[in-house]
């Protein structure tokens, strides 16, 4: 079973409480408690080294995942002792783990040391050579800094102000966010692997804890959306029958045009043209989301997944304890200009 003791000797040791006595008008105190380096895996998803029995691993950025964890061959290699979880737990954590955790020896988050900690166990498939990931029960007991035009992950001390915690330059949107509730019905997710041109569906079963999957509001082509932040996931994603509900497609409208048409046995994906995806004061154009041919049902939680692929081009900042996003637009690279003599070497 995962060590809620060691999680919250983690908050502890992080946060120390003190924000919890800063005043919602008093000036923004940001304080950095770890950094890393962002890395980014062959289908484009943010990767960051962590420490783990002496060893440094990459380890994936999940934003949508419950628990942290690393693969088996990660657990093996490293010699990680295992420790085996009750049939309860395994099913309410899905069916893409193991049934046991293996212990952390020697895990530490940049300079902060985590004692005791217990990591999930997931089968390699999928996982695109990875040693494993990082998931909500850690990084949402801090604010989270994907300052992705530094390529930055920043972990920050959870702080209440009115301006927000930002601290760059740029225009900001400022979103609101809720965490699902799983109390009551099962859901899916979907994973994309580009690299490996794969797209897996992860399920999730009602689960005995809270989720801190971020789903935020959005519109799409000027319809409103429930959009689902998923770093985990290569690029943005949707159902058909979520579109067809949304837009009122009777059948597929011709601009639907297949994806993945070389790959005959797999579960068809399309290409769409979305015109627009506006998020707050934030207006992506011809925004790439792929749209699965999976499913019969519409959604009541999620209309869309927002992937790494889109993310990428946004400075997020995620303020778990005030469940807010703060998002500015990275700036593309500069176009070179035709009608401009090239200059000398």
């Amino acid at each position: 079973m995962k060590s809620w003791t060691t999680i919250l000797v983690f908050a502890a040791l992080c946060c120390g409480g003190a924000y919890a006595a800063q005043a919602a008008e008093a000036p923004c105190q940001i304080k950095r408690l770890a950094s890393f380096d962002l890395q980014f895996d062959s289908a484009g998803r943010p990767v960051v080294p962590v420490k783990l029995a002496g060893t440094t691993v990459n380890m994936l950025i999940d934003t949508d995942g419950a628990f942290s964890a690393v693969t088996q061959s990660t657990a093996e290699r490293l010699g990680l002792k295992h420790v085996v979880m009750p049939t309860r737990a395994v099913r309410g954590m899905g069916r893409n783990i193991l049934p046991y955790t293996a212990e952390g020896k020697g895990f530490t988050l940049g300079a902060i040391p985590i004692p005791n900690y217990a990591f999930e166990v997931l089968y390699d498939t999928n996982m695109n050579g990875l040693d494993g990931l990082l998931g909500t029960d850690l990084l949402g007991l801090l604010d989270l800094d994907l300052d992705f035009p530094n390529k930055k992950l920043n972990l920050m001390e959870p702080v209440t102000c009115a301006a927000g915690p930002v601290y760059w330059a740029g225009d900001v949107a400022k979103l609101p966010f809720d965490f699902p509730d799983n109390s009551e019905k099962d859901e899916t997710s979907v994973l994309t692997n580009e690299a490996i041109n794969t797209v897996t569906v992860l399920e999730r079963r009602s689960l005995p804890f809270p989720s801190k999957a971020i789903i935020t509001q959005g519109q799409l082509n000027g319809v409103n959306v429930k959009v689902l932040i998923n770093t985990a996931t290569s690029v943005s994603i949707m159902s058909l029958v979520q579109a067809r509900s949304l837009f009122n497609w009777q059948s597929n409208p011709p601009e639907l045009t297949r994806a993945n048409a070389d790959k005959p046995g797999q579960i068809p994906l399309y290409n769409y043209p979305f015109k627009t995806l506006t998020l707050g004061d934030i207006t992506i154009n011809n925004p790439r989301i792929l749209v699965r041919d999976a499913g019969t049902t519409p959604s009541k939680t999620v209309d869309m997944i927002l992937g790494a692929e889109t993310l990428r081009r946004l400075h997020t900042y995620i303020s778990y304890k005030d469940k807010v996003l703060y998002m500015t637009p990275v700036a593309p690279p500069p176009q070179p200009n035709p009608a401009s003599p090239a200059k000398p070497n």
